[in-house]
């Protein structure tokens, strides 16, 4: 299948969130907004990958945000200022996703998310990659190389 990936900073919302709604897999924590908070209060930035057919359907869908501050917060003085000094780097997460629409080429969909993951957090300096994997939908453990 001949699949696109698309990493964006800003989506209609309405259109991910409807495409959420059509997935009995789906959870609050993939919507568009939940991770509005984390913008206010961390200055975290959200990230949307979408993979899509050839005729731009949604076949697979993750949100996930980029911690810039929220990784230092708790550390002691001198961590903070080699952090802002030197840019050690970031914390991306996510949680329950990504959700996979078209379960006959979910192997396919969640590798082309993963690598998108991957490049996200090559990027924007991000060295701890975290999320969870929603419960509801089978997870096979086969990622595609696409070298």
């Amino acid at each position: 299948m001949n699949l696109k990936t698309n990493i964006s900073y800003k989506i209609e919302k309405t259109i991910w969130n409807n495409t959420l709604l059509s997935n009995k897999a789906s959870t609050a924590y993939q919507h568009s907004d939940f991770f509005y908070p984390y913008q206010l209060a961390f200055n975290s930035l959200p990230v949307f990958v979408t993979v899509t057919d050839e005729s731009d359907k949604i076949l697979g869908q993750l949100s996930c945000i980029i911690h810039k501050n929220e990784y230092w917060i708790e550390s002691n003085f001198i961590s903070k200022f080699f952090n802002a000094t030197l840019n050690l780097g970031y914390i991306l997460n996510w949680f329950h996703g990504p959700i996979i629409h078209n379960s006959e080429n979910s192997d396919e969909i969640l590798s082309n998310i993963l690598h998108a993951v991957d490049k996200i957090a090559i990027e924007n300096n991000v060295n701890l990659i975290s999320g969870s994997y929603t419960h509801q939908q089978p997870i096979s453990i086969k990622v595609i190389n696409q070298e």
